[in-house]
């Protein structure tokens, strides 16, 4: 044993080690210096170090360098997590309640070394509405609240916290906070139809299969092929940035590695270390696979060859006929353009797709400016940070982002894990132990490191279940405690009294001078938050729909797959008869023949727009099997689109059989019906939620960009809750399940105690009853349980979770 830099250390003889950081200077917290290299970061926190005078090896806690130093390790050094072990899921109580504890005793030490406390346990009623609010995104229904209640105990609260994890509402939830971070939309592109929606699907069944974490990103990072191709809708995640191949690098570093690229893009990064030839480098892993084109849908190709032909050749006749006026030809020539476009607008069903597996390699800018490198350089792929990629010998075959994927999803990655981990941590805490969640620096520390490293190891031990890991936080009594009563703010940085490593503080209790008394923020309880748009709007929806959570938007255009896999297996003979009505040139059918094979409609006027005659060439099926009649094949798509038969989603009461294939495995879900979007979930109301909506009112985001929902105040806000949807749909609405209860209710205060209940879910106290007696009195309305609940839903409280 020697004594270095104050603490004890191993002394390791040397033998063959590879390292990719060169040498540098680690200085400690009391000034010492060591010049080396960093072997390995054990997932204790020690790291094994090569000293350069001597090249000899000592373990060391990270913990003795300066904050500088860690992060520099943390950044670039992926934890060795071999002595971990693995857990068979879902865990059981015993393993579960040793993880929730080893958290809970991390903030406890670390609020007790400046000697302050753990707030006190919440009470039921108020982890009741955290608990809804926080892992299904909405509050209780009145009949939930009453199941608990009634099933109280010594484990109440965990049973609750299992139960609404395998409920719908944890994916009808989680669906909504990836919308916003992946920006999934329900129309991409242009022109291309509803290119949205495999992707949206893909999400969807992700969180409801509980795919593991890294798996879904490396399928995402990975996936090629046709956009509607069921099982295939990964492929939806770089389709989303389509032509903009060095955006999705930069958002997909951003996302998943919480790094910010985008000023690399351009030139060197002012403050961080990345250049912009580094920039490029990891570019060229992806470079070139954002082609929105289906190289497999060869028979489509050849049916739009042979339509456009048809139509210029039919064209042509127009033109010559000499029976006709030229406003007659403009019309006949305008008319076949239509009926071409409309035929071939299957394009974006069959024809979408990602084709391009990544050359690994791309050319720098003609005018790049640095001397690294020459202006139009062609680059190989690179990675900026962790383990060096060797790109498979068979790169034609496989392709660049492949590898690109493997070593991003890997917890070999430093930066993957940390940025998971955090993100699961903000969405149960309502703060980061790294803020913000994807903008880290060589220099970034969390706000709790011990702490952060023991949740990245708790991922890693879980294979990255999400679910599981969620499981342990919502355990964890320190979920289970009061929000700081006072206003959470960042650390001031010219702050001299609080110390330097403290990140946030609980500002003082004057207002006019908050840093007075102020204390550091160590989780004591978790932040108080308002709601977002989405909760909102799902909470006041559940209060008339206590099945809120199986309602299903009969109205989602889900139906290209369908439409795939039946226009696929068709030859472009029989792609012509069934778009165009009539067969193709050289075929050898007449019309004759073709009309023979196709059954008879069951009507006459096109039933989306009733006023124009059906062309009975142009058909599809029904519910019912019937065949239907269209005036053109833009009808018909929009009638197959929003046909509820049609789409794997709209089972009514049935669940599909699943394929033992798990590549064309569809998400399935059983539940009831309905046209009516103000009676379904934000996750099925629209992607995004469409302009001026109550859920955009709120901070509902446009999914443009990254995570930009908000959850600011506006006086439009106020003016939504007082006059819009609540007044309309609840207060004033005959068939509203809530307020039909609220008027069933015998006197003044059993209506106080029921609105309390269902809306803010505690208990009246006496003075609130006194209070509302008294001034109802004063009112003297005929319809008191509507102005009982105008006030509550009104509330400030009804718009937090606390």
């Amino acid at each position: 044993m020697r004594i270095l830099l104050g603490i004890s250390i191993l002394v390791f003889t040397f033998n063959s080690f590879v390292w990719s950081i060169t040498d540098r200077d680690f200085r400690s917290k009391n000034g010492q210096v060591i010049r080396g290299s960093i072997v390995k970061y054990f997932e204790d926190g020690d790291v094994l170090m090569k000293r350069t005078s001597d090249l000899q090896l000592f373990r060391i806690s990270l913990d003795i360098f300066t904050e500088d130093d860690q992060a520099f390790v943390k950044n670039n050094f992926p934890p060795n997590h071999d002595a971990l072990p693995k857990f068979k899921k879902p865990l059981d109580e015993r393993t579960l309640q040793t993880f929730s504890k080893s958290i809970d005793q991390k903030i406890e030490r670390r609020l007790k070394s400046y000697r302050l406390f753990p707030n006190k346990d919440i009470s039921d009623d108020a982890f009741l509405r955290r608990a809804y609010l926080k892992i299904i995104g909405r509050i209780p229904t009145f009949e939930e609240i009453e199941e608990f209640m009634s099933n109280r105990g010594s484990k109440g609260r965990k049973l609750l916290i299992d139960k609404l994890l395998n409920s719908e509402g944890y994916a009808h939830n989680w669906f909504i906070y990836w919308a916003d971070v992946l920006r999934a939309k329900t129309r991409i592109v242009g022109g291309n139809g509803n290119d949205g929606i495999p992707f949206i699907m893909h999400l969807k069944e992700t969180l409801a299969e509980n795919k593991p974490y890294d798996d879904w990103v490396h399928d995402m990072l990975a996936a090629t092929g046709p956009l509607w191709e069921r099982g295939n809708g990964a492929a939806g995640y770089y389709y989303r940035d389509a032509g903009m191949g060095l955006d999705s690098m930069s958002n997909t570093v951003r996302v998943f590695l919480g790094t910010s690229l985008e000023c690399a893009q351009c030139h060197d990064h002012p403050f961080d270390r990345w250049t912009q030839k580094q920039f490029f480098e990891m570019a060229a892993y992806t470079y070139g696979a954002h082609r929105s084109v289906n190289k497999s849908a060869t028979e489509f190709r050849e049916f739009s060859s042979m339509a456009r032909k048809w139509m210029n050749e039919e064209q042509k006749k127009v033109s010559n006929d000499p029976n006709l006026s030229d406003d007659e030809k403009a019309r006949q020539r305008a008319a076949l353009g239509d009926k071409y476009r409309g035929a071939t607008g299957i394009g974006v069903i069959v024809g979408l797709g990602m084709d391009n597996l990544g050359q690994g390699k791309i050319n720098l800018p003609k005018d790049y400016q640095y001397d690294n490198a020459q202006p139009g350089q062609e680059l190989q792929a690179k990675t900026i940070f962790g383990l060096v990629i060797e790109l498979d010998e068979n790169l034609q075959q496989k392709g660049s982002r492949a590898s690109y994927a493997s070593w991003l999803a890997s917890p070999d990655n430093p930066r993957f894990t940390t940025v998971i981990a955090n993100r699961m941590w903000k969405a149960v805490f309502g703060l980061g132990l790294i803020e913000p969640v994807d903008n880290m620096f060589d220099d970034t520390l969390a706000t709790h490191p011990e702490l952060m490293l023991h949740l990245e190891k708790i991922m890693v031990a879980l294979d990255y279940d999400l679910k599981e890991f969620l499981r342990i936080l919502y355990n964890t009594k320190a979920f289970q405690r009061e929000a700081p009563s006072r206003d959470i703010e960042p650390r001031d940085p010219k702050d001299e009294i609080m110390p330097f490593e403290v990140k946030y503080v609980i500002s003082g209790p004057d207002s006019d001078n908050p840093k007075r008394g102020a204390v550091p923020y160590f989780y004591q309880g978790p932040v108080v938050e308002r709601l977002s748009g989405e909760q909102l709007w799902d909470s006041l929806v559940a209060l008339n729909y206590p099945d809120i959570d199986k309602r299903i938007n009969s109205r989602f255009p889900g139906s290209g797959f369908d439409q795939y896999q039946r226009y696929i297996s068709m030859t472009a003979e029989e792609l012509f008869l069934e778009r165009l009505g009539i067969p193709a040139p050289g075929s050898g059918m007449d019309m004759q023949d073709a009309m023979a094979n196709k059954p008879k409609p069951i009507n006459e006027n096109c039933p989306i727009r009733p006023g124009r005659l059906a062309d009975p060439s142009i058909t599809a099926k029904n519910e019912k099997g019937e065949t239907v009649a269209f005036c053109c094949n833009g009808c018909k798509d929009q009638f197959v689109e929003n046909m509820p038969a049609m789409d794997e989603m709209m089972m009514d009461g049935e669940m599909m059989a699943a394929s033992t294939n798990s590549s064309s495995q569809s998400y399935t879900r059983t539940g009831t019906k309905t046209r009516d979007s103000n009676s379904l979930r934000a996750s099925e109301v629209g992607h995004p939620a469409p302009a001026g909506h109550f859920i955009r009112q709120f901070g509902g985001s446009p999914r443009d960009q990254i995570q930009v929902s908000h959850k600011q105040a506006s006086v439009d806000q106020a003016l939504a809750v007082m006059n819009g949807y609540v007044e309309k749909n609840i207060i004033s609405n005959p068939n509203s399940h809530f307020m039909k209860k609220l008027a069933s209710q015998s006197t003044i205060v059993d209506k106080i105690d029921f609105a309390f209940k269902a809306i803010l879910q505690r208990k009246a106290t006496s003075r609130e009853k006194n209070d509302f007696t008294e001034t109802l009195k004063i009112i003297g309305t005929n319809d008191i349980h509507k102005d009982i609940a105008w006030i509550l839903l009104n509330s400030h409280e009804f718009l937090f979770v606390r």
